[in-house]
């Protein structure tokens, strides 16, 4: 499962809007809002690899738990 569908999967289990998301985000990444969260559920944007751990700190889950699957073999 792609990052961000796993992103959205987990906001959703833990019930957060996307503006709480992007509220939680905010310290630690300023230009972040709802809106551009919301492309990236979508797979619409970007996730840059470094971000993962930002999110993984507001959805309370470890970061391994966000990246995408490997390719099998």
């Amino acid at each position: 499962m792609p990052a961000y569908l796993r992103i959205k999967e987990q906001r959703e289990a833990i019930g957060l809007s996307l503006r709480d998301l992007a509220d939680l985000l905010r310290p630690y990444w300023p230009t972040i809002d709802a809106p551009a969260l919301s492309r990236m559920e979508r797979g619409k944007r970007k996730i840059d690899a470094e971000k993962i751990p930002l999110f993984a700190r507001a959805l309370r889950c470890k970061p391994a738990d966000l990246y995408d699957d490997p390719a099998p073999l």
